[in-house]
C-alpha cells in the first residue's frame, strides 16, 4: 500500500519549500501558480530577480527561456497569503535526478 503522505505532487513540494522559511511556517498559501520557467544563468541572477520582483514574467520568458538549454532551471511561482499580500518565489531545479528543488528567493511584490 502506498503512503499518501509520501506521494507529493510538485505543487505540494513547492508549498513545503515556502513553509521551510520561518516567516511562512504558519502562513496560509493561496493561489499558488507557476508563472514561468527559465534557464538558470548564475551571472544573470540579479537581473532575473529584479524582473521577478516586478512580476515581469513575459520578459523573463523571452530573455531566458529561449536561450540554449542549461543543466538547471528557474521556476517562478506567485502566491498570496491570508492577508492577500502577494509574493513571488524563485526555485532552482537541476536536471540531476538526485537533487531536490531549492528555494532561492521569496519576494513580496
Amino acid at each position: 500500500m502506498i503512503n499518501k503522505n509520501i506521494a507529493l505532487n510538485y505543487g505540494d513540494s513547492i508549498e513545503l519549500l515556502i513553509r521551510s522559511n520561518k516567516l511562512f511556517e504558519d502562513t496560509e498559501i493561496k493561489n499558488l501558480k507557476c508563472e514561468v520557467c527559465s534557464n538558470y544563468y548564475h551571472e544573470k541572477l540579479d537581473e532575473i530577480f529584479e524582473l521577478a520582483k516586478n512580476e515581469n514574467f513575459k520578459e523573463i520568458k523571452d530573455k531566458f527561456s529561449s536561450t540554449p538549454k542549461t543543466f538547471g532551471d528557474l521556476l517562478f511561482f506567485s502566491f498570496s497569503d491570508q492577508n492577500d499580500k502577494k509574493y513571488v518565489i524563485i526555485v532552482y531545479d537541476s536536471d540531476e535526478l538526485w537533487q531536490d528543488p531549492e528555494l532561492l528567493k521569496i519576494m513580496e511584490t
